[in-house]
């Protein structure tokens, strides 16, 4: 896994098919959830990461499919 350069406000890493979140300080556990919720809510709908797995601190999503159909 590597740092992610986006990771302003988390600890952000990735390996090309997964992306660890993890959420530190007083309001962790608040962030976590405001993130997770619409991504499982709108799964299916419009494409969004999947969510892989879910900790106390840490958020595994994976990588949205890249579309290269134009026709």
């Amino acid at each position: 896994m590597r740092r992610l350069k986006h990771g302003y406000t988390n600890r952000t890493v990735g390996d090309g098919a997964r992306v660890d979140k993890t959420y530190d300080g007083p309001d962790a556990a608040l962030r976590l959830t405001r993130e997770r919720t619409p991504l499982t809510r709108l799964r299916g709908r419009i494409p969004v990461p999947p969510v892989l797995r879910t900790t106390a601190r840490t958020l595994t999503l994976g990588f949205v499919p890249v579309c290269t159909d134009r026709s």
